[in-house]
């Protein structure tokens, strides 16, 4: 395996356990777990809107 990739693993492994620990800390933070699914449903719409759009756009264009 080069350096680079492992370099990149080595990150990746280190964010992945930040990563791990945050959401056992959230999990038992029941007021910092119910505004992280607010703040994702929130999230959740607007990619859904956006997509909406895109399909929209998508849908005239191929109509021309």
């Amino acid at each position: 395996m080069n350096k680079a990739i492992k370099s990149e693993q080595d990150w990746q492994a280190e964010d992945d356990a930040r990563v791990l620990a945050s959401y056992q800390d959230i999990l038992n933070d029941k007021a910092r777990l119910k505004r992280a699914m607010s703040a994702a449903e929130k999230r959740a719409k607007q990619l859904e809107d956006a997509a909406s759009s895109a399909r929209k756009s998508v849908d005239a264009l191929k109509k021309n």
